[in-house]
Parts: structure tokens; C-alpha cells; sequence
């Protein structure tokens, strides 16, 4: 959720949109209250029956949050977290601009957060490492602008450059 509202930040969102984001950020994965445990913590690949449970998180997270009157105008954003730029994603196919600019954000945010922590499956990434991949997928995978936003804001805040010095030591 601080990722989130670093990029809506740099990108002079409105405050409501800055807050929504925030929001979303904050409970995108709601979702995965559904998916069981032996999936969620399953310390190797996912077979595919798996990982379609795992996919199922997303729109579980709309249905979750679309039931609540405070949290409802989130919904669409947490169900969307998991559209990819290009309409390869899920649960929905959306594309570019039809994702909501709050899940745009937070599937940045995210994608950096899984690439710079240990998982079971791989060691954590550089910073570095992580712009280098995030570039590499922006405009498949992720808003462009949003990783612009991000990376501007990595660099402002002096992550990108004292990763990349502890890289060259």
C-alpha cells in the first residue's frame, strides 16, 4: 500500500484516487481468504489445478469487498489487480485504460514487493534487478507509466541509487 501511494504521489493523482489506491493496496489479496491452505502455502510450483484456485483470488477479493458499503468503491480496483496491460491477464481480459488506474498502480507495487522478498520458490531480487525486470515488462505486463512513476520515485528517494552502490562494492 506505501508503494501504491508513492506511485499515485509521483504521478499527482487526486488525493480520493491517492486514497483509493491506498485502499486497494491494502487488501488486493483479500481474496486469498478463499483459497486453501494447502494451495496458498505450498512450498513448490503450483500444478495447473492449483494455481486456477489461486487465480480465483482476485475476483473472490471484488465479491468480498463489493459486499461491504465502505469498501465497495474499491471493488473493481481488487478484482482487477491481476489484469496485464496487453488483456492477458485475469480475471477479466481487461485492457490499458479499462483497468482501473488504482490495480495499474497496486500490480506494479506488488510486482516489486514479490521480486524484492524471499519466496520459497527463489531468492529476492536487487532493487536493480527488480527496475531491470519491471522496465522489461512495462507495457505487456504493466502500465508503462506507472513503472515510470515508480522508478522516479525509487531513484527521488535514493532506493535505486544505494541499491546499485552495495551492488558495485
Amino acid at each position: 500500500a506505501a508503494y501504491a501511494v508513492a506511485i499515485a504521489r509521483e504521478m499527482h493523482l487526486d488525493e480520493a484516487t491517492t486514497r483509493m489506491t491506498e485502499v486497494t493496496g491494502l487488501l488486493h489479496d483479500i481474496g486469498k481468504i478463499r483459497v486453501p491452505d494447502a494451495v496458498l502455502m505450498k512450498p513448490g510450483p503450483l500444478t495447473d489445478d492449483e494455481y486456477a484456485v489461486m487465480k480465483e483470488h482476485a475476483a473472490w477479493g471484488e465479491h468480498i469487498t463489493r459486499q461491504s458499503k465502505v469498501l465497495s468503491h474499491v471493488s473493481r480496483a481488487v478484482g482487477a489487480h491481476h489484469e496485464k496491460f496487453t488483456g492477458n491477464g485475469y480475471p477479466n481480459n481487461l485492457v490499458k485504460n479499462d483497468i482501473p488506474i488504482e490495480a495499474r498502480i497496486v500490480a506494479v507495487a506488488d510486482t516489486y514487493d514479490a521480486l524484492t522478498t524471499d519466496r520459497v520458490y527463489r531468492p529476492k531480487r536487487s532493487v536493480a534487478e527488480a527496475v531491470v525486470e519491471m522496465r522489461r515488462v512495462a507495457g505487456s505486463q504493466l502500465d508503462p507509466q506507472c513503472v515510470d512513476a515508480f522508478v522516479g520515485w525509487l531513484e527521488k528517494s535514493g532506493r535505486l541509487e544505494r541499491d546499485s552502490d552495495s551492488l558495485a562494492a
